[in-house]
């Protein structure tokens, strides 16, 4: 995903399904970074450090997290949780993208944290989607394959 290539309607998509999932979820901030670490688009307030090196960073631990589960036979990641002293970061890697949800002090726990996963689920495969759809001329998109898996192994997991 190249985020020059994202038009008027898709950000305008996007923003509403991370402002939905903040929403459903508490969380302060959630954002969108594509898979070479560029920020995307964000909902909630945002982190003081720089967005552009937050957005590399999460991208870069989605790729070697997702590379070790590969190495150790999982097949990728598909959830990674990150728990520091004040804030608790969720990253949902996509294809060619990664999700991150920052929540202040913790994160959902039990049986809401099984529907709070089902719900990150379903906003990765909706931010598929809006990739899957027609793009400017040139650019980029989402083969409906990768959307089709992305729907499998939700529908997989709520099974």
């Amino acid at each position: 995903m190249d985020v020059r290539s994202i038009d008027e309607a898709q950000h305008r998509a996007l923003v509403a399904i991370l402002g939905r999932l903040r929403a459903e979820h508490r969380a302060r901030f959630v954002f969108l970074a594509d898979g070479a670490g560029r920020p995307v688009c964000a909902a909630g307030t945002s982190p003081d450090s720089d967005l552009d090196a937050v957005a590399s960073l999460v991208a870069s631990t989605a790729a070697a997290a997702s590379r070790l589960s590969e190495l150790l036979g999982e097949g990728g990641a598909s959830f990674l949780l990150q728990r520091g002293e004040a804030d608790v970061v969720q990253l949902l890697p996509g294809p060619g993208f990664v999700l991150a949800v920052v929540y202040d002090g913790g994160a959902p726990r039990g049986v809401e944290r099984l529907r709070a996963r089902l719900r990150q689920r379903r906003a990765v495969v909706e931010v598929a989607a809006v990739f899957a759809a027609p793009s400017p001329a040139g650019a980029p998109s989402f083969a409906e394959e990768e959307v089709a898996d992305l729907v499998a192994d939700l529908d997989a997991s709520e099974a």
